[in-house]
């Protein structure tokens, strides 16, 4: 993942130098994913902090859903659960107003947008000490996921899934994910 850090920066520098073209949102969205990776958070949430607003300026939408929710996965694994919270509020606002056509090209950063933002909510909702709620958010997102048919969106969606059931004691429901 370091190399994959280091020529993403590069990337960035290169697109930064050339007047930002339409490749420096993916630069950025990738940058920020390879930092997850590598666990340097703060790093990550600064490779993606301005991806929302660029891609708004820009009027590409997909690239806007990946970067709110991307912002949201980084601040709850940073342990910032409100502001993941509000950030996936947004998310889910943005995702339910957009065209199909852009939620399926979203789909670009590996899973489907809206699957993606409603298992990080139901976690977030298991963290906030909110069970019921997180389960209802979960079972959402899995009948998106059967909805799109997308395998790569299943296996996510199902991860999500066993994770938050084994934090509920329930590891019968949990190993069938």
């Amino acid at each position: 993942a370091g190399k994959a850090v280091a020529t993403f920066t590069r990337a960035r520098e290169l697109c930064e130098r050339l007047g930002e073209p339409p490749e420096y949102l993916q630069v950025m969205f990738w940058l920020a994913t390879a930092s997850v990776v590598r666990g340097e958070l703060p790093q990550a949430l600064e490779a993606i902090s301005g991806l929302p607003s660029a891609a708004e300026a820009r009027g590409n939408q997909p690239a806007l859903l990946n970067g709110i929710r991307g912002q949201a996965m980084i601040l709850m694994f940073m342990g910032r659960i409100g502001d993941a919270r509000d950030t996936l509020q947004r998310a889910l606002e943005v995702f339910g107003a957009s065209q199909e056509s852009d939620r399926i090209a979203a789909r670009v950063a590996g899973q489907d947008a809206g699957v993606s933002m409603l298992v990080l909510m139901a976690w977030v909702l298991w963290i906030l000490g909110h069970p019921d709620e997180a389960v209802l958010r979960m079972e959402a997102a899995l009948e998106r996921a059967d909805a799109v048919q997308h395998a790569h969106t299943h296996a996510y969606a199902w991860y999500y899934a066993a994770v938050l059931h084994a934090l509920r004691g329930e590891p019968v429901i949990a190993q069938g994910y």
